[in-house]
């Protein structure tokens, strides 16, 4: 079965009132012709290609377009910037250390803080050892 998608559009604005699937909404799957009616039923065309790597593309849109004798609408698929894929790396990282409230994060810090002061070493920040423990992953 065909599946097809319909919009309402109205004339005047070429504003999009409404959206159906045709075979759901109407017997033949085809909408009615609508004479002395401000608006009127336009076939959906659906561009959506897939994502051929989630961890390096990303998908955006739609674009809808209004023409005369169809609508559109277009996704593209564009490859992430490397601010975006260091950024996502950033908050990988980031997700897998204990939050500082955390009574594991407070546990790892004052072992750390205890064997920095067996060393004759200074004391780090939450802050701190937040950061070390990023360079380690």
């Amino acid at each position: 079965m065909n599946k097809m998608k319909y919009a309402l559009v109205e004339d005047s604005t070429k504003v999009i009132l409404k959206e159906v699937d045709g075979n759901k909404r109407f017997r033949t799957g085809i909408p009615p012709t609508l004479p002395l009616k401000p608006f009127h039923w336009l076939p959906i065309e659906i561009t959506k290609p897939d994502i051929p790597d989630h961890a390096t593309h990303t998908r955006e849109g739609p674009v809808i377009t209004v023409e005369a004798d169809k609508v559109t609408k277009v996704w593209t698929v564009n490859a992430k910037t490397e601010q975006e894929l260091d950024a996502e790396l950033a908050a990988r990282k980031e997700n897998r250390i204990p939050r500082s409230s955390s009574v594991e994060f407070k546990a790892m810090l004052d072992i750390e803080n205890r064997t920095l002061a067996l060393e004759s070493k200074p004391a780090v920040t939450e802050l701190e050892y937040r950061e070390t423990l990023k360079a380690m992953l």
